[in-house]
This record gives C-alpha cells, structure tokens and sequence, in this order.
C-alpha cells in the first residue's frame, strides 16, 4: 500500500473512532444505569415467582412457580440488567404469540423488581419502572428454561 493512501486510510479510521467512541460510551452507560452494584448484597433478591396465564389455543396451562435459590436467582437478574435497552427506530420483529411470562422478584417479602418476559418476537423484558430490554442472545429464555425445567412446546406453546 502507498505510503499517502496509507496514511490517509489510518486518518480516517481515527476519525471515526473519534466519532463513534462518545456514542458507544453513552448507549452502555444508559445500558447499565440500573444494574445492580455487587457490592450491596442486600438489595438482590432471594425469591422469584414467576406466573404464566393459562393459554388453551396454544396448550399452556397456568404455571406459578417459586424459586427460592439464590445463585439461580441472582444469576436471572443480574442477567436482566445486562441486557441492552432497544435502539431507537429498532426495524420490526418477528411475528409475537404464544408464552409470556411474569418474574416477579421479592427481597424477603418486598417485591423489588416486577418484569414481563416475552420470549417470541422481539424477545424483550419489560421492567417495572417501564424500561424494556432485549434478550437478543435468548440468555434469559437460557436462565428461565433452566429454572422452571421447561423447554420447547412446554415453554413457548405450539398451534
């Protein structure tokens, strides 16, 4: 490669790292803005229930489940928070039906984070404080499907 255009191509890669650096910076720190410091052992919770509707058309019956470990616990939420938020004029999902479900986390009898998992379509989790992450790298369907022992046409439903 001649020197000039070398030179000029290394010119515009620094600019655009220049350009793209404070952006990056500002989308994960909004990303993890409310992740929980690990530092505070007391503010994780120490039960979940999670609760799905009864679905006939699509062959889920009512589910209500209490986890009480709380490694698998913490692990579902600190999961949670480290999803990314979704990007503004986001293009459009695949088609969303089937299986929802409601987390509700609890620090003993204090419910602290209330969510709603939509495992199909966008993938996303609704946040109580009405923030919505997405589950992009199905790490939540992975966390839950492991926690409540379902999987498949036992998690998602079928037609």
């Amino acid at each position: 490669m001649h020197k000039p255009l070398k030179n000029q191509l290394l010119l515009v890669l620094g600019m655009a790292l220049l350009v793209t650096a404070p952006i990056y910076l500002a989308i994960n720190q909004r990303n993890n803005s409310h992740k929980p410091n690990p530092s505070q052992q007391s503010q994780y919770p120490n039960k979940l229930v999670v609760t799905r509707p009864e679905d006939k058309a699509d062959h889920l019956p009512t589910l209500t489940k209490t986890i009480t470990d709380e490694t698998k616990i913490r692990h579902l939420y600190e999961d949670i928070f480290a999803l990314p938020t979704p990007y503004p004029g986001r293009g459009s999902c695949p088609v969303d039906f089937f299986a929802r479900y409601t987390l509700d986390f609890y620090k003993d009898d204090a419910n602290i984070l209330h969510a709603v998992y939509d495992p199909t379509g966008c993938r996303s989790i609704q946040l109580g404080d009405k923030k919505t992450r997405v589950d992009q790298g199905n790490t939540i369907e992975s966390d839950l499907t492991q926690i409540l022992g379902l999987y498949g046409k036992d998690f998602y439903g079928y037609q």
